[in-house]
C-alpha cells in the first residue's frame, strides 16, 4: 500500500519573540510612541491559492497612524524575502510565484511607519497537495482552523488497499448492503473532474475511505465549516467556484472566497440508482448516521442558491465526499 505523503503542507506558525532594532521617533501619532510593536502588528492574516501561479493575502490592522505594510515570503524552508509593500488602508496584496504545486510557501506581515515597525504578524502558509492510496493528488485548503481537502475524493481502495467495488448496474447499486463507488453517468471521465460518488457504507467502512492523516467530516465538522462562513444561508455560495461551466445559471452568490471550489458533481440517487442534477447539485456525505442507521446526513449545494442545506438521504444513495485533516 502506498503511503499518502505531503508534497507541501499549509503551516501557521506564530512568531511571538521577534524584536525590533530601536529606532528614534520624530513622529507624535507613531504608535511606537505608546504602544509596545506586539500592540499594533498586523492579525489575522491569510492565504488563498487563486490558481497555479498566484496567492493572495489578507489581514487585519486596527491601528491607523501608520504608513503602510510591508510583505515578506519565505519559499520552501529558504531565507525570508521582502515581496512588496502597500499603503495605509490597503489589507491585501496577491503574490505571483512560479508554481503553486510541489512548492511550500509562508508569508508574515508588518506595519511600518517612517521610525519605527511593529512586531510580524502571525505567519501563514499555503501549499497543497496530499496523496491517496491510489496515487491521485489532491489541492488542500485551510477554512477557519481547519485543513480540507479543496476536490472531491475519487479512490477506488481503501487505505489498506483492498478494492472498493465499482457498481454500474442500477438495480445492484440500489439492493447492495455493502460497500461501492460509482462514476457520475458511469462514465470514468467524469469522475477525473468532479471526483467519484460513495454509498454510505463506503464511507463508514473500517477499511478507511480517507487518505492517512485525514477523514470524512462528521455532521458537526461540517457545521463547524458552515458557521466560519457566516452560516447556512451564505456559506454554499462561498464554496461554489464562480461561473457556469461546472454549474448552471445563475450559479447564485457564488464567490468561493473559501477556495473551496465545489463543481456541481450531482448524484446517484438512492430509489431507482439513476444519475441526476449535474451542474445543479453538489451532495457530500457527512460520517454521521441518524439513529436506527438507515440515513444519514449529507450536506448539499445548489446552483440556485447561496445556501448549504442540510439534508438525510438513504445509506445506499450515491454522494461526493470531501476529508478534513485529523
Amino acid at each position: 500500500m502506498q503511503k499518502s505523503n505531503y508534497f507541501i503542507s499549509i503551516i501557521l506558525i506564530s512568531l511571538m519573540n521577534f524584536s525590533c532594532e530601536e529606532k528614534s521617533r520624530s513622529n507624535p501619532f507613531d504608535p511606537g510612541t505608546d504602544l509596545d510593536p506586539s500592540e499594533w502588528a498586523p492579525s489575522n492574516l491569510h492565504a488563498q491559492v487563486l490558481n497555479d501561479s498566484q496567492i493572495k493575502l489578507t489581514w487585519e490592522q486596527e491601528i491607523t497612524q501608520i504608513e503602510g505594510f510591508s510583505i515578506e515570503r519565505q519559499e520552501n524552508g529558504g531565507n525570508w524575502i521582502q515581496i512588496g509593500e502597500v499603503a495605509l488602508n490597503t489589507f491585501e496584496f496577491t503574490d505571483s510565484v512560479s508554481s503553486t504545486t510541489d512548492n511550500q510557501y509562508i508569508y508574515r506581515v508588518y506595519a511600518f511607519t517612517s521610525s519605527n515597525q511593529s512586531e510580524y504578524s502571525d505567519s501563514a502558509g499555503i501549499n497543497f497537495i496530499i496523496t491517496d492510496v491510489d496515487g491521485n493528488d489532491y489541492r488542500i485548503i485551510i477554512i477557519g482552523d481547519k485543513w480540507w481537502m479543496a476536490e472531491n475524493l475519487k479512490v477506488t481502495h481503501f487505505r489498506n488497499g483492498e478494492p472498493i467495488p465499482n457498481i454500474t448496474d442500477n438495480y445492484e447499486w440500489e439492493n447492495t448492503l455493502s460497500h461501492a463507488y460509482c462514476d457520475y453517468n458511469n462514465n470514468e471521465d467524469n469522475s477525473e473532474t468532479y471526483g467519484r460518488l460513495y454509498n454510505f457504507s463506503a464511507v463508514v467502512d473500517g477499511r478507511i475511505l480517507s487518505p492517512d492523516g485525514w477523514h470524512i467530516p462528521s455532521d458537526a465538522e461540517w457545521q463547524v465549516l458552515i458557521d466560519y462562513l457566516g452560516g447556512s444561508n451564505v456559506a454554499g455560495g462561498k464554496m461554489k467556484v464562480v461561473g457556469t461551466t461546472f454549474w448552471e445559471s445563475p450559479n447564485a452568490g457564488a464567490t468561493n472566497e473559501s477556495g473551496f471550489s465545489a463543481l456541481g458533481g450531482g448524484y446517484r440517487y438512492f430509489f431507482d440508482a439513476s444519475f441526476f442534477y449535474k451542474g445543479k447539485n453538489e451532495n457530500f456525505w457527512s460520517s454521521t448516521p441518524l439513529d436506527g442507521f438507515v440515513s444519514a446526513y449529507t450536506r448539499d449545494l445548489h446552483f440556485n442558491s447561496a445556501e448549504i442545506s442540510r439534508s438525510d438521504y438513504e445509506l445506499y444513495g450515491g454522494f461526493s465526499v470531501r476529508c478534513v485533516r485529523d
